[in-house]
């Protein structure tokens, strides 16, 4: 009985299976020796046999390879063993029905300052204003990038799983510079723009200089597009960049617009990252189950993550009708960070784990955004060293809430951190809710408490337990309203080890019935 089977043996009987139906680029190139016309040839009898191209060998040399505009169609290319291409640039320009299979492609000239390869090392899609259909890459490893690993334009029908990129940005190039001395890396593991209808699951990306999965949207709406399962993992093992260091910049980011919709980003690994692990911006999103520098079992006591000095979690400054829910975050400046830029309307986040923030759910604005019917539910958030939960405006906002949260403060606070800060925190909200949630934390001040509100109006906060965690601020802990503050009604809540728990510059505001343990 014939118990094992070498892999060698088994990419034999492939081959061999294939040999009688099949272009085998062994008949058109030599390995260690470059053959770039005869693998254009080896693409052109593939497409007339319909059949698929195989490469069998590990050492197949192509430089500047582009099928633009040479009518190439109905393409697949297939690995068998070691297979491997050795390039400069391998663009698959303009091939609908492209599909690539158990191959590597390696890149070669992507010293630190080096001309020689393109933008992105393998390109797919098309640079015209039409949409190029059907792109599958199934188990394909890409590395070595001067600059991108795979870029992806213009794609409808687009399936990404099981693939491995790495070393993205290897020239150490920087984008163009916008203020002074802020040098910005190059290099996206995937360079992705206007698609519809994509899949990208079970995906390893490492070592990418500024982005793992980069999504722009230029005068297109990029729709029904799932991300999930992904590895990723941005860290470098040399030539640190000056803006993120040896880590990366972003996980998976969307660009700043709101021409994206449809989007699932669920059961994604993702860690050193210097600004954010997810960027999301347009409307329809359903961010779900992601951990983000965190531990395998989401828990402080677990694997040892480096922190992330800094970074977001999830962070958007456009969003609207989406969901936000069973993240897990750690080791990051904030868990999930909403900065108006336009409109933020419609979010729900709830029942998420962020541990060791800064400050861990923040909702603000910048440069005029504004945002609406906010709500923050059910969340466990445990050691924020400023807020758990902000809402800041300068305008007057409304229809927020946050209800049933768990949240657990450090219990050292001291007033040497200016960081620190309310545990809640609501600036200029109206018509909010507040109720239901356990808030634990050791204050410092009436303004470094657990709840304050500041030129807030027209609100309710009841049935919360609000206690001390150590009992020696009973006389500073619990609910501070300030004179700008009007309406708000503070009523059923239990407050442990706090007196007067309640401070109230205001007499608009109605204190009702509340319990002081």
């Amino acid at each position: 009985m014939i118990k094992f089977i070498s892999h060698k043996f088994c990419a034999l009987v492939l081959l061999v299976c294939f040999q009688a139906n099949a272009v085998l680029l062994s008949d058109y190139c030599q390995e260690n020796v470059v053959c770039s016309d005869n693998f254009m040839s080896a693409l052109n009898s593939a497409m007339k046999t319909k059949t698929p191209l195989i490469v069998s060998g590990s050492n197949y040399l192509v430089k500047d390879i582009s099928t633009a505009g040479k009518g190439f169609s109905n393409i697949t290319i297939v690995g068998v063993g070691d297979a491997r291409l050795k390039t400069n640039q391998l663009h698959f320009a303009d091939i609908p029905f492209l599909t690539i299979k158990n191959l590597k492609i390696e890149g070669i000239d992507y010293y630190e300052g080096s001309e020689e390869q393109d933008t992105s090392l393998v390109f797919v899609g098309t640079k015209k204003s039409t949409l190029v259909d059907n792109i599958t890459f199934d188990n394909v490893t890409i590395s070595k990038a001067a600059e991108d690993l795979l870029a992806i334009w213009n794609v409808n029908n687009l399936v990404i799983t099981n693939n491995t990129l790495a070393e993205a940005g290897l020239a150490m190039r920087i984008a163009p510079i916008l203020v002074p001395n802020d040098l910005r890396p190059r290099g996206f593991a995937f360079a992705i723009k206007n698609i519809k209808n994509a899949n990208f699951s079970s995906n390893t990306v490492l070592a990418a200089k500024k982005v793992g999965i980069y999504f722009a949207s230029e005068n297109f709406v990029s729709n029904n597009i799932v991300l999930s399962n992904n590895f990723i993992d941005l860290k470098s093992d040399s030539q640190p960049t000056q803006r993120y260091g040896l880590l990366g910049g972003n996980g998976i980011y969307f660009d700043q617009t709101t021409n994206f919709e449809k989007v699932d980003i669920f059961g994604n690994n993702i860690r050193n990252y210097n600004t954010s692990a997810l960027r999301i911006n347009g409307s329809g999103f359903s961010v779900f189950d992601n951990q983000m520098n965190s531990s395998e079992n989401c828990s402080p006591q677990g694997q040892y993550v480096e922190p992330s000095i800094g970074a977001s979690g999830i962070k958007s400054h456009y969003l609207k009708n989406s969901f936000i829910y069973s993240n897990c975050v750690e080791n990051s400046l904030s868990g999930v960070s909403l900065e108006s830029w336009g409109v933020i309307s419609n979010v729900t986040i709830s029942t998420n784990t962020i541990y060791n923030s800064n400050s861990s759910i923040v909702v603000q604005y910048k440069n005029g955004g504004t945002y609406n019917h906010i709500n923050i539910n059910d969340n466990q958030i445990y050691g924020a060293l400023q807020n758990a939960i902000a809402l800041r405006s300068d305008h007057l906002v409304s229809n927020n809430s946050v209800q049933r949260n768990t949240i657990i403060s450090n219990m050292n606070w001291d007033g040497t951190d200016r960081r620190k800060g309310p545990l809640v925190y609501f600036q200029n909200q109206s018509d909010f809710k507040i109720k239901l949630n356990y808030l634990v934390a050791t204050a410092y001040s009436k303004n470094w408490t657990h709840v304050l509100f500041n030129g807030s109006k027209n609100g309710i906060f009841e049935r919360n337990i609000v206690m001390s965690g150590t009992g020696d601020d009973y006389r500073l802990g619990g609910v501070t309203l300030y004179s700008n503050t009007s309406g708000i009604e503070v009523s059923n809540n239990n407050f442990y080890s706090l007196s007067p728990g309640i401070i109230n510059e205001s007499k608009s505001n109605t204190i009702g019935q509340n319990s002081y343990n």
